[in-house]
């Protein structure tokens, strides 16, 4: 999944490529930590240990422009980002398009909110990576 996933997003078939990634992250990340909305508000720090995926509620309307990033701290860290929609489907995703130390930090960049709701931002590992930190961000523009 992750390697399909990776070659559609390439292909920018964003959408096919979030549904693997999505499905990636489900199996090599079985543990789910779902995070206190309010923590959006804020630059925040997520320590990566391999098997917990982080999922982060967010409130929008439609239209509204979300950029979250998802930044290593070191250089062995690969963080993946997956938008879900309010029935926790796959619409964006992203890897490796945030640049950073080593070119492997997540961004979902201006995506426009289809419907008003509750979304999920959906953070892990793409494809592995070593334990440490990753700073979240996560911008709604209104």
């Amino acid at each position: 999944y992750l390697g399909r996933g990776f070659a559609l997003w390439n292909l920018y078939d964003f959408a096919a490529a979030a549904r693997d990634y999505h499905t990636w992250l489900e199996i090599e990340a079985p543990l789910i930590e779902t995070l206190d909305a309010d923590m959006a508000a804020e630059p925040f720090v997520l320590t990566m240990d391999g098997e917990t995926r982080y999922l982060l509620p967010i409130s929008g309307d439609a239209g509204d422009r979300l950029t979250a990033r998802a930044a290593a701290l070191t250089d062995t860290l690969d963080p993946a980002i997956v938008l879900l929609d309010s029935n926790r489907q796959p619409i964006a995703v992203d890897d490796d398009g945030g640049g950073g130390i080593a070119e492997l930090d997540a961004i979902i960049d201006g995506f426009p909110l289809p419907e008003d709701g509750m979304y999920f931002i959906e953070i892990g590992f793409a494809g592995g990576g070593d334990i440490g930190d990753v700073e979240v961000t996560v911008n709604l523009q209104k």
